[in-house]
C-alpha cells in the first residue's frame, strides 16, 4: 500500500483502520473477531439499540435486533467508519462510550438478493465488531445471521474460534420454514465452531422451555444456552 497518509481517504479504504488490526481467515480475508466464555459476563438482560434510556441496566448488553433503516442507515455506524465521518463516529462513542456488553449488529441478510450483498453485509457486520472492540473496548458477541442454507458458507467467516455466539429468534418461530432453516443453522454453527462453549439467545417468547428445545442439538453437546429478558420478552410474559 502506497505511503501517501491520504491514500486511504482517496480510495475510501478507511475501513482498512480497523482490519489491519486482525488476523484474517482464508476464505474470504474476512477479519477474524474472538471473545472468550466467561459466565459472569453473561448478560441477563438485552437492549435494544433503539432503547436509549435503558443502556444503563445493570448486567444487559447492547443488540440490534431492529429494522436496518433504525441503525444502520446513511448516517450508521457502518457508512460512518467507512467514509471516516468523524461528526457521525464521534455521536456513536458518546453513545456507546459506556457500554461493555455487544452483540454484534444484525444487518439482515436477504434470501432474494444477490450473495455479494449478503457477504458484505456480514463483512460490514465484522468491522463493526472491530470498532466496538477497539473504540469501546467492549465485549462483543458476534451474531449468526443467514439468508437460505447457501449463506452457511459464509455466516460463520471470521467468528469460528469464538466461545460465544449470538441468534434472535425473532419471527422464526412463527413459520414452519424458517424454523427447518434455523434448525439446519443452529446444527450447522455447532458442528463448525469447535471452541462454541455458549450461545445466547434473543427471544421474546414467555416460554423458555420451548426455546431450549430450538437449541437441543447445542444442549446435547455441552453448550450452555441463555435467554435473557428484553422489553418484548417481559411484556409478553404477562399476558
Amino acid at each position: 500500500m502506497s505511503n501517501d497518509k491520504d491514500y486511504e481517504k482517496k480510495l475510501i479504504l478507511n475501513y482498512t483502520k480497523l482490519t489491519r488490526l486482525a488476523r484474517k481467515e482464508p476464505i474470504e480475508n474476512f477479519p477474524i473477531i474472538t471473545n472468550e466464555y466467561f459466565p459472569e459476563l453473561i448478560p441477563k438482560y438485552l437492549v435494544l439499540y433503539s432503547e436509549k434510556e435503558k443502556y444503563d441496566i445493570k448486567n444487559s448488553a447492547l443488540c440490534f435486533y431492529l429494522y436496518d433503516d433504525k441503525f444502520n442507515g446513511q448516517h450508521g455506524l457502518w457508512n460512518s467508519i467507512y467514509y471516516n465521518n468523524q461528526e457521525d463516529l464521534y455521536y456513536f462513542y458518546e453513545r456507546f462510550k459506556n457500554i461493555k456488553i455487544i452483540i454484534e449488529p444484525d444487518v439482515s441478510q436477504i434470501d432474494c438478493v444477490e450473495i455479494i450483498e449478503n457477504k458484505y453485509r456480514i463483512f460490514s457486520n465484522r468491522v463493526m465488531a472491530l470498532w466496538f472492540i477497539h473504540q469501546i473496548n467492549a465485549w462483543v458477541i458476534p451474531n449468526i445471521t443467514f439468508a437460505d442454507r447457501y449463506s452457511f458458507e459464509y455466516m460463520l467467516l471470521g467468528i469460528e474460534e469464538c466461545e460465544v455466539i449470538a441468534f434472535s429468534l425473532k419471527g422464526s418461530m412463527e413459520h414452519n420454514e424458517n424454523m427447518e432453516i434455523y434448525l439446519e443453522a443452529i446444527k450447522f454453527t455447532v458442528d463448525h465452531m469447535k471452541k462454541l462453549k455458549a450461545i445466547i439467545v434473543f427471544s421474546t417468547s414467555k416460554y423458555d422451555d420451548k426455546v431450549i428445545s430450538i437449541f437441543k442439538y447445542a444442549v446435547d453437546r455441552g453448550i450452555f444456552i441463555y435467554i435473557p429478558d428484553n422489553t418484548q420478552k417481559i411484556l409478553n410474559s404477562r399476558k
